[in-house]
């Protein structure tokens, strides 16, 4: 019996204090499939009105927060839904809550009372105010690791702009909270019960800094990514965001060839007490606040295997040069859009969303290009300050930025 779901947190505010997934029954269709005596697979498919809207089920993480005045604000992030052998049956959900912690909700059981939860990582600690230093607030990417389809590394961006206090930090000062840039593997063939959350000692750590320079009379902020060799002592990697005071991920990153890509959100300035609530038709947080794009090797956090070659068209020194100095992100003038995802000319694809699994690479093979062992398509940006740019993927962490003018866009 494979039915049509929905899978959605439990919002803001909610009643349950504690992070919760729901799944519903979307559609009302119950879908069953039998073996014919050819070994042929035989679908069926029946309408039952009074299962449409339904819970599926309800799975609830004990809330270990003891935070100070934010109790309605346990609840679950956006999840993003994994469906690990390719048979459109989802098997496991990733989500974080506001507290930091990312979970693990195991769906692989044909009984949905036998779902469960698992917490996999806590990211932050509470600051000296007794608030969560570190909230996720977006749903995770997944990026699948090996062949099989057992092992992925599950990808989020810290921070929040929901509430008064994540832009504010007392006398309406900006709030600059650390944030940070996570991937955290997480290996299926272990159960829950096997598993010992994962701490940020058990990361590798990667930096970024930042360059000016006049690209063909272009000035440009570029981020120039590390490159820390990846072991097996190691359970995932993180990346703190450096770019500028406060800056946070409050979007959602994708994943496109073998490169995630993210957004991050800078917002400057003094800030008034009207930025939730504000009357004035422009939002006060807006005005002088900026954002960077971030291209990563999902499996290392560290910079891609090919220079993001930006808008000016800079020369990709691969195959020329041993510098480690690669462009992996620029800045953009105003405050970036969430990235969008575009198919491009594959029949199937499973990372539509950015959530599900990404294919995979063997290094001493040439034959992911030719089987198509990932996801292969364009992603679109904007900015408030009326930026256009799409990013291609024409093979695996071959990535090329571009600038589009409105008349290209209209």
């Amino acid at each position: 019996d494979t039915r049509y779901a929905v899978f959605t947190g439990d919002g803001y505010f909610s009643e349950d204090r504690e992070p919760t997934l729901y799944v519903f029954d979307v559609l009302g269709i119950s879908t069953y499939a039998t073996t014919t005596s050819s070994g042929a697979q035989k679908f069926s498919f029946q309408q039952n009105d009074k299962n449409k809207g339904k819970l599926i089920a309800k799975i609830s993480v004990q809330s270990d927060c003891g935070c100070k005045g934010i109790a309605n604000r346990q609840s679950l992030s956006p999840p993003a839904v994994v469906d690990i052998d390719g048979d459109e049956i989802a098997d496991i959900v990733y989500a974080g809550d506001y507290r930091g912690n990312l979970y693990r909700f195991d769906l692989r059981k044909a009984d949905p009372s036998q779902w469960k939860a698992t917490k996999i990582f806590a990211a932050g600690q509470l600051d000296r105010q007794g608030y969560p230093s570190q909230p996720i607030t977006t749903a995770p990417v997944v990026y699948r690791l090996n062949e099989t389809g057992s092992q992925y590394v599950v990808m989020f961006g810290t921070g929040s702009d929901i509430f008064q206090d994540d832009l504010t930090a007392g006398d309406y000062r900006l709030n600059t909270s650390q944030q940070t840039l996570y991937g955290i593997y997480d290996d299926l063939n272990k159960d829950g019960e096997q598993l010992t959350p994962v701490t940020r000692a058990d990361l590798l750590k990667q930096t970024m800094t930042v360059r000016s320079g006049n690209f063909k009379g272009e000035t440009r902020q570029v981020v120039m990514m590390s490159d820390q060799h990846m072991t097996p002592s190691y359970k995932g990697w993180y990346i703190d965001l450096t770019n500028a005071p406060g800056e946070r991920i409050v979007q959602q990153g994708k994943v496109t060839g073998h490169s995630a890509f993210f957004t991050t959100r800078v917002y400057s300035g003094r800030l008034g007490p009207g930025i939730i609530y504000a009357k004035a038709c422009s939002n006060p947080v807006t005005a002088g606040s900026y954002g960077y794009l971030l291209g990563i090797n999902p499996r290392t956090g560290g910079r891609l295997k090919r220079s993001m070659v930006n808008l000016n068209k800079l020369i990709d020194q691969y195959d020329k040069s041993k510098s480690k100095d690669f462009i992996s992100g620029f800045k953009l003038a105003g405050v970036p859009s969430q990235l969008s995802y575009s198919i491009v000319g594959q029949t199937s694809v499973t990372n539509r969303s950015g959530q599900f699994k990404s294919g995979w690479e063997n290094l001493d093979l040439k034959t992911y290009i030719k089987d198509k062992h990932y996801d292969e398509g364009h992603l679109f940006l904007t900015s408030n300050k009326g930026e256009y740019y799409v990013i291609s993927a024409i093979q695996p962490n071959y990535i090329r930025v571009k600038k589009l003018n409105s008349r290209i866009v209209f």
